[in-house]
């Protein structure tokens, strides 16, 4: 069952936001709206390719690592070790912040030279 959902615990969501999109772009009549002939398609190419490879390869993986106990690459110990408090740079408010204000700077710089070469009449180089 386990390996029947994660191959279609992804692409069911996708399948159903697609469906909806393709739906309101038939209705406006859209040259973007993909024909029914061409979903049945790649329905078909999912069903027929994406699903047995997905159920054969769990199969086969399970099968394979029946039997064997874990075997580590290196030596390891059953003392649990003490976790270090996290620093104020990791913490959630910050790591937020940062992954917001990171790429909105790196867009706001390109977009002042872009929009100074179109207005300021300066010449733009990467």
């Amino acid at each position: 069952m386990n390996l029947v959902l994660s191959a279609t615990l992804f692409p069911a969501p996708f399948f159903v936001t697609f469906a909806f999109l393709n739906t309101v772009a038939i209705a406006y009549t859209s040259q973007a709206a993909l024909p029914f002939g061409t979903i049945v398609v790649i329905i078909v190419i999912w069903a027929l390719v994406t699903l047995p490879l997905t159920i054969i390869g769990g199969i086969i993986g399970r099968n394979m690592a029946k039997g064997k106990d874990f075997d580590a690459p290196c030596r390891t110990t059953k003392i649990p070790r003490e976790i270090p408090p996290i620093p104020w740079y990791r913490q959630g408010a910050c790591q937020v912040f940062m992954a917001g204000f990171l790429p909105f700077s790196a867009i706001y710089i390109e977009l002042h030279y872009i929009f100074a070469s179109v207005w300021g009449h300066k010449l733009y180089t990467l």
